[in-house]
């Protein structure tokens, strides 16, 4: 089950698209929730309603500009779009190894204009019909 997502922190809007996952299944069950942003150079992260229950999870280091990943380590969800205080190169690098969930949809630089503190409202994203 895949499942769309719109995260609001005031004016600032976007949606993610998340793939099937445990992670996924979980967040949907939470649906709506709210929380503070926090920021790590530029990974917006926050954290879950609840513990995510993984049984040999696909951890990762490698992450691009608009991925959403869940870190087991903190329980937080992150989204990166741009670099991070581990970056080399230009791609953000994660803290610790992380499971990637799913995608910004459309332009992840609408994300700079989201500042530390920030409360967030996460819901279903709701589909215009077209």
């Amino acid at each position: 089950m895949s499942l769309r997502i719109t995260i609001r922190a005031g004016k600032v809007e976007f949606d993610a698209e998340l793939t099937d996952s445990p992670v996924t299944t979980q967040l949907d069950r939470w649906l709506p929730f709210q929380g503070i942003c926090r920021l790590w150079g530029e990974d917006l992260n926050f954290d879950l309603p609840g513990p995510v229950n993984l049984v040999d999870p696909a951890l990762t280091m490698e992450v691009g500009r608009g991925d959403v990943a869940y870190s087991p380590n903190d329980g937080t969800l992150r989204i990166y779009f741009g670099r991070t205080p581990f970056s080399s190169m230009e791609n953000p690098m994660p803290h610790r190894a992380i499971v990637r969930v799913g995608r910004v949809i459309g332009d992840h630089q609408v994300l700079h204009e989201i500042e530390e503190g920030a409360r967030l409202e996460i819901v279903r994203a709701t589909r215009v019909a077209g």
